[in-house]
């Protein structure tokens, strides 16, 4: 990546997710969108995801209990909508109770089956990933997986 990267790498793979650009021909956008940053990342393997975990930026909301779909699609690009763009693995995320007032609320999920951190073939690196309130037809975020 190009610029300062002064923030250092904890391994796994990271996706910056912030509200999506309406793309032309598609639905409006959410009523509430989310940013933040949804990290792929396992205890043991720095090749392998076992586990997720949301991030909310600290102007979130605190909504417990809300259930997330998590797609990750077969291509990088952003340029069409996310409801015609296919997926190649798909988990939830469920909202926990949390003290707001100590940080950014986080969510978590363990994975069904473990995601190659790499690229190409059925690496999730440079793919895109969308976030949808579960029962949502509009993304709430989207961003590209990259290395952390």
């Amino acid at each position: 990546m190009c610029g300062n990267n002064s923030r250092p790498s904890y391994g796994g793979a990271i996706a910056i997710l912030n509200p999506p650009e309406r793309v032309s021909g598609g639905l409006p956008g959410p009523e509430m969108a989310v940013s933040g940053r949804l990290l792929f990342h396992s205890a043991r393997d720095d090749t392998l995801a076992t586990d997720a975990t949301f991030v909310h930026d600290e102007d979130a909301g605190c909504g417990d209990g809300e259930l997330y779909t998590v797609g990750i699609h077969k291509l990088g690009g952003l340029t069409t909508s996310a409801l015609v763009s296919p997926f190649i693995h798909k988990f939830s995320l469920e909202g926990k109770d949390s003290d707001c007032d100590a940080g950014p609320r986080t969510m978590s999920a363990s994975l069904s089956h473990p995601l190659r951190i790499e690229v190409g073939h059925e690496g999730i690196i440079g793919r895109r990933v969308t976030v949808w309130k579960q029962g949502d037809v509009s993304p709430l975020a989207e961003g590209i997986i990259g290395y952390n």
